[in-house]
């Protein structure tokens, strides 16, 4: 489960939400006993070779062990937690503790016989059986092993997003025989640092508003004459990790921590790049993150010029975006910065005084971290549309040579609504590499009636009125953009001449322009 940023009003049922994202419980069982570990997740974007085990939050230990036999008094045994994957102990951290988990009755004396020694591989305490285990309703003896603070040196193995397993093997110690199978689990994992959910991603589109000289947008639901709101590109999540296991129905969410043992977050030397890519002209600035904390992206004539757009915020700001701070008043982790999800609101404001083209805009989100490190969090996606207000009719093909052939066009109003029908004319586009449609102007030609029809001669109504005199090549065959602001319409075309026709074709409707 996440959370939209709701920084301030964390409260104690808030926490027993939060909490089981901090850790994750992985079971295995075999047929002499059963390991349950509670595994760890690292950031393999952080290039280190010691990592410090951090607490749980729940209190549980990082391994617990149960046996499969109860054992009499006298009957010693040693107890072994062997790292493997080619991961060694350090000998800058704490040390190893075993306790017994009091379930199974019985005394006992532990000792540590060889703790988290530099170079060294396993852990072993020796358990002196002073009285008998019994039966309790419990099950055996039970065995609990908390690493916290513990340093362990796993080479590059995590920053290649491999794990560290650990084995937990028991032997009499008499007879130095094995009296259970080893258990052997993932502790230690490396993954990505930072969390993205793209099922969060809402793409929104804005109207045109084809009565205001094109330059504004029609005010709808959160949209303002000036602003496109409403898009959502997907959720953030530094320190969090998406856990999918197989088998479960319901994919985890988990903390991911940094070498050092405390949740991993971006600094303020790493950064979220997010490429905008489209036909970028009258945007005035783009408006990223929670209304509580936005960054606001001033655009150049320059940039307005381009097709593709980048936007640079701080990791700093992307954290303070996607963790919450537990008020110092909780009876829990008082003041501890725990990492949620953040949306990443985005908002494209106009300038107001040009005209507003259609267009599909997308957004790729990127990655760039102090160290060097670049990925890609989500591919080049459509995150808005903006589209005319009513509808847009296109000829693919006419001929206005009044003198052979000429061209009418049909429209029929489906709407109780009038419309302002302008046409746009456009050079025959070719098939082929960098070839653009050329646009030769545009001409209104007058109001199409509510629920009524009307026709258009392309010769008389539209070349002459634009200087396209007939016979010549953008006077004989072009293509037509039909805008009717505010109305549903269809629309026929039919190119004809003296004693022969090209037939009636139904004109394509879209709400997106051609050169757009």
């Amino acid at each position: 489960m996440f959370l939209r940023n709701h920084r301030n009003l964390l409260s104690l049922v808030l926490l027993l939400v939060i909490l089981p994202l901090l850790t994750n419980c992985a079971l295995f069982v075999s047929a002499d006993g059963r390991l349950r570990l509670f595994r760890i997740y690292f950031a393999k974007e952080v290039v280190a070779e010691i990592y410090t085990v951090p607490p749980l939050l729940t209190g549980e230990p990082h391994v617990s062990y149960q046996q499969s036999v109860y054992r009499s008094a006298n009957r010693h045994f040693f107890l072994r937690l062997t790292l493997l994957n080619g991961a060694k102990f350090s000998a800058t951290g704490a040390e190893p503790e075993l306790t017994f988990d009091l379930n199974a009755g019985g005394l006992v004396a532990v000792n540590r016989l060889l703790g988290a020694a530099a170079e060294q591989t396993y852990a072993e305490w020796i358990v002196n059986v002073l009285d008998d285990f019994t039966e309790t309703g419990d099950g055996p003896p039970r065995w609990n092993i908390d690493l916290t603070g513990v340093a362990i040196d796993a080479g590059q193995v995590l920053q290649n997003g491999g794990s560290v397993d650990v084995m937990v093997s028991t032997r009499d110690s008499a007879a130095g025989v094995p009296f259970d199978s080893a258990l052997t689990g993932k502790f230690m994992v490396g993954v990505p640092g930072v969390a993205y959910i793209r099922e969060a991603l809402v793409t929104t589109s804005a109207l045109v508003n084809m009565d205001e000289e094109e330059k504004e947008f029609v005010p709808n639901g959160t949209d303002t004459p000036t602003v496109d709101n409403g898009a959502d590109a997907g959720e953030i999540g530094p320190g969090l990790y998406f856990e999918e296991e197989p088998g479960e129905d319901t994919p985890e969410y988990v903390c991911v921590f940094a070498p050092d043992g405390n949740p991993y977050f971006l600094s303020a030397d790493d950064s979220l790049d997010l490429v905008f890519r489209s036909n970028l002209s009258a945007i005035s600035q783009v408006v990223i993150g929670p209304s509580d904390a936005p960054q606001a992206f001033q655009l150049s004539d320059e940039e307005r010029a381009s097709n593709s757009l980048t936007l640079t915020v701080p990791g700093d700001v992307v954290t303070d975006w996607s963790t919450v701070t537990i008020p110092s008043t909780s009876p829990i982790l008082p003041g501890v910065r725990i990492p949620i999800a953040g949306f990443l609101p985005i908002s494209f404001e106009v300038v107001g005084d040009q005209p507003i083209r259609t267009r599909i805009l997308t957004v790729e989100l990127r990655i760039r971290l102090e160290n060097g490190q670049e990925y890609q969090l989500l591919p080049p996606t459509e995150i808005t549309r903006w589209l005319v207000d009513g509808s847009v009719l296109v000829a693919p093909w006419v001929n206005g040579n009044d003198s052979a052939l000429g061209s009418m066009i049909s429209l029929i109003n489906h709407s109780p609504r009038d419309g302002r029908v302008k046409v746009r004319v456009l050079a025959l586009p070719r098939v082929g590499p960098a070839i653009e449609a050329q646009d030769l102007g545009s001409v209104p030609v007058g109001i199409l009636r509510a629920n009524g029809a009307a026709s258009i001669n392309v010769a008389e109504q539209v070349l002459q009125p634009l200087g396209l005199r007939p016979y010549t090549e953008n006077g004989g065959n072009v293509s037509l953009e039909i805008t009717i602001a505010g109305a549903d319409v269809s629309g026929l075309v039919n190119v004809s001449g003296s004693g022969m026709s090209y037939g009636v074709s139904e004109l394509i409707k879209s709400q997106l322009g051609v050169v757009d």
